[in-house]
């Protein structure tokens, strides 16, 4: 196998893995998102995300996505206010200073995905987090494609992408206020993964839940290696245990891709947990071709 032909896909699985406290649910519990007291905040969105919080169900962007599906036109201007405070309070929760720093980034060098940053030096990276993880590590730096934005040294927050897919089916999500949230809207990057994925012949997905509002980026990889264009790809994800991977197969399925048929389509799919350790064999074999 040519190892040139490999493409990696980091989600936020991979930085969780890494030790870093950069969750949905990291960040909504924290102090960066006290909302109490503060008049300008549109509540309607804030009391029904907090009450989604308290039913244990942290993702934002699916959130938000079910926020735009119900959306009225009288609604878009406070919809897209909760989207500029939920992006200005992300960009503040991940450039902490000095011992807020170390409390959301505390490395675990003994995690599997530190060392596979070690050993990542060959292949084409793509990663859907903000995070720079070889700033943060210091670990020699391996070139990474960020297809939402990053926080480049903490400089810059105006190209975080924070939202949906554009499969939303309220024609009021393509207004000018809630365009925005359309991630893969006139994205030359998307159109980059797409080429590397038809030349690469082994795909990693690393700590990526896979979900729907994602789901423009997978969806076409996904059913052209089911259907039959994108031949003999060899496909490993890396997730932290079989329930992990279990709701990875789940959210598939909420935008048509069957786990099942993806194994019959693929010439290899393998499900590699980090629960196991760094000396497990599957884990070991897959660091020895990035």
């Amino acid at each position: 196998m040519n190892v040139d032909n490999t493409v990696v896909i980091l989600g936020n699985g991979f930085d969780l893995d890494l030790g870093w406290k950069t969750s949905f649910k990291d960040f909504l519990t924290s102090e960066k998102f006290c909302i109490y007291g503060n008049p300008r905040y549109p509540v309607k969105y804030m009391s029904e995300l907090f009450q989604s919080i308290e039913e244990n169900w942290y993702n934002l962007e699916e959130f938000m996505r079910e926020c735009v599906e119900k959306s009225t036109e009288e609604e878009t201007d406070a919809l897209n206010l909760f989207w500029n405070i939920c992006r200005d309070k992300i960009y503040d929760y991940l450039t902490p200073k000095g011992d807020q720093y170390k409390q959301v980034f505390n490395t675990n060098i003994n995690s599997c995905a530190y060392l596979f940053l070690q050993r990542m030096n060959k292949s084409k990276v793509f990663s859907f987090n903000y995070t720079l993880p070889y700033d943060i590590t210091h670990l020699p730096e391996h070139e990474i494609t960020y297809l939402h934005g990053a926080l480049n040294h903490g400089l810059s927050w105006i190209d975080i992408k924070l939202g949906i897919d554009l499969h939303v089916k309220n024609k009021l999500a393509w207004s000018d206020k809630l365009k925005p949230y359309l991630k893969a809207y006139e994205s030359k990057k998307i159109d980059e993964l797409l080429v590397a994925i038809k030349h690469a012949n082994k795909i990693i997905i690393y700590g990526h839940s896979l979900g729907i509002s994602d789901s423009d980026y997978f969806e076409p990889i996904f059913s052209n290696i089911i259907h039959g264009p994108l031949l003999n790809k060899s496909i490993f994800f890396i997730t932290k245990n079989s329930a992990s991977m279990q709701c990875i197969k789940d959210n598939m399925s909420k935008y048509g891709i069957d786990y099942n048929r993806l194994v019959f389509g693929s010439s290899v799919c393998k499900n590699i947990y980090t629960d196991n350790g760094i000396n497990n064999p599957d884990f070991q074999n897959i660091i020895t071709n990035i």
